[in-house]
């Protein structure tokens, strides 16, 4: 009979998809076995296996990269490849273009774009089965959301192509193929949406959250606005409605798809005031919903569903000083999502990218007004025409570069722990 041997990894596996839930409970447990300020900043500072973090002088970085380096090389875990956005010339990788949590990091500029999967650069004419879409449509990660406009279509397809109850390798009908081919279509010149990764001065800005929802999809984008009036993206996140969650379940009206989507977007607020206390001036939720803004307003239904979310939402009102506001449906840049836009429109108007024009002049009549009204009556509506009608082109001054801190912050480094250490 043969002996059978046992191998043990003496290493956590890379690439399992265990590895990275082990890795970050192995880099907690470590930094709360050390008794130092530096080891309790650090618990917030990795992604992953990707370090960051944003400081306000750069002679910081110089001074606190080798106790970094010493406090991770106790647990055999040596840092790598440090980037910065600083004019520092200290063992750095040289100012470009780098990777970073899949985004290409330009140092140069501090700007973040999404980077075009290999298989769109060659070809696409052999992507016609549903395993070979999955495995495109994954391709494109997109972890803070700049682009979700777009990738929701390729998930929004692979809901459709679901539902046809087609094998995993079985050819997809050439109307599908057709389908896909317009979408890929869409992504043409992806490499040119450039996102700027400093989004405010270092003053007290405002947030704005906008939030909406369709039968197909639930959507929020976040601003930051600086008191100059600057308007930048900081985040989005999207999501794919069961399918057919209208047909499904009767009770479950369109007015309480928008409830949801508010309730998102509250929570989305709350998380981020979370993460940062005592940055943001005012918390904005935007939506577009007017029976959402009664039932949160009145409290008043018969319904579970609503009084349940109503409840939460209130709740995260009250606890984070929130604002909530309704806008006309054609002025929230979520609803880009159902439209179909391109990359092309997404670089030529700024409604996606810095928000509604009207945007700036509400911070300070909302600073102004009562914090505790759903909607303030001497505020002057938002534009009612639609902004993707309007072809204008030219250029926002573009916000100042100060030389330092954060929230996708001022100057920033980057370093990558080596592949041995996962």
């Amino acid at each position: 009979m043969t002996r059978i041997v046992a191998y043990r990894f003496k290493v956590v596996l890379f690439g399992a998809t265990s590895s990275p839930y082990l890795l970050n409970q192995t880099m907690q447990y470590h930094l709360d076995s050390q008794s130092s300020r530096l080891a309790s900043t650090l618990k917030t500072s990795f992604y992953i296996d990707n370090f960051q973090r944003c400081y306000v002088d750069p002679r910081d970085i110089l001074c606190e990269r080798p106790l970094i380096q010493a406090l991770m090389l106790k647990a055999n875990m040596p840092l790598a490849i440090w980037t910065t956005n600083a004019p520092l010339n200290s063992n750095f990788t040289e100012i470009g273009i780098h990777d970073y949590l899949s985004l290409e990091w330009d140092t140069v500029n501090d700007t973040l774009n999404v980077k075009l999967p290999p298989e769109l650069e060659i070809s696409h004419s052999h992507i016609n089965t549903k395993r070979k879409v999955m495995s495109l449509i994954s391709s494109f990660y997109d972890p803070i959301g700049l682009i979700f406009p777009l990738t929701i279509l390729g998930k929004l397809f692979i809901q459709k192509l679901w539902m046809t109850d087609k094998g995993w390798d079985t050819p997809i009908d050439p109307e599908q193929v057709q389908e896909l081919t317009d979408i890929i279509k869409r992504y043409k010149g992806l490499e040119q949406i450039k996102v700027p990764r400093n989004v405010h001065d270092g003053s007290q800005p405002a947030m704005h959250i906008f939030a909406d929802a369709s039968n197909l999809t639930f959507g929020l984008a976040v601003y930051i606005v600086t008191q100059e009036g600057n308007s930048r993206l900081l985040t989005a996140k999207a999501r794919v409605s069961p399918k057919c969650m209208l047909e499904i379940d009767e009770s479950l009206t369109f007015p309480k798809l928008e409830l949801t989507a508010l309730l998102l977007g509250c929570r989305l607020a709350k998380h981020l005031s979370e993460l940062c206390p005592g940055i943001y001036a005012s918390v904005t939720v935007w939506f577009d919903a007017s029976t959402t803004l009664q039932w949160v307003h009145n409290s008043k239904s018969n319904s579970l569903y609503v009084l349940n979310r109503v409840e939460e939402i209130i709740n995260i009102k009250l606890t984070c000083n929130l604002n909530l506001r309704h806008i006309p449906a054609n002025s929230n840049p979520v609803d880009l999502a159902s439209r179909g836009v391109t990359v092309r429109h997404i670089i030529e108007n700024k409604f996606w990218l810095q928000g509604p024009p009207w945007l700036s002049p509400y911070i300070t009549e909302l600073e102004q007004g009562d914090p505790d009204a759903l909607m303030t009556p001497d505020l002057p509506d938002p534009p009612s025409e639609d902004p993707l009608n309007d072809d204008s082109s030219d250029d926002v001054a573009p916000l100042p570069r100060p030389d330092f801190v954060s929230s996708r912050g001022q100057q920033m480094i980057k370093p990558v722990p080596s592949r041995k250490c996962c």
